[in-house]
């Protein structure tokens, strides 16, 4: 991805986001929630600095999910259109490091067919067995943070 603004919506497209300058990282997710959260088999994010992130249009009909994984000290914050239930983006609290990242459903963003390459994996270990690991991927058991 270049450094660009990228743009993204919901799929009722009420809300628009931009983004600007590159990701620190994009992720495939294997792990059960974000199995759940998409209804598919794992999630494609990419996790940029709060700042390159901007609601353009729909912070009316954004809600948010906390949810407090069973022994974790992070607290996840699921953004979603409440309209179509499109999930936008994350946030955590809980872990300083983090708290000034979120991550981004890279199905919402409006890119080429080429633009987006995952450079991490984490949840391996519940990878399902139809899916091969990604090439040129860091691979992880759990998730690194």
């Amino acid at each position: 991805m270049s450094d660009s603004k990228i743009k993204g919506s919901c799929v009722c497209e009420k809300i628009h986001y931009e983004l600007t300058g590159q990701p620190i990282t994009n992720i495939i997710c294997h792990c059960d929630t974000c199995r759940k959260i998409t209804g598919s088999v794992f999630m494609a994010n990419s996790m940029y600095m709060k700042e390159n992130f901007n609601i353009i249009a729909g912070e009316d009909v954004l809600k948010v999910y906390d949810d407090k994984p069973p022994g974790s000290k992070n607290t996840i914050h699921r953004h979603f259109c409440s309209n179509c239930s499109s999930p936008i983006y994350t946030t955590s609290t809980g872990n300083p490091e983090y708290e000034s990242a979120l991550t981004v459903t890279s199905g919402t963003m409006d890119l080429g067919t080429d633009s987006w390459k995952p450079s991490m994996e984490v949840f391996c270990m519940r990878r399902r067995g139809f899916i091969s690991p990604f090439e040129e991927t860091d691979k992880h058991e759990k998730a690194p943070f």
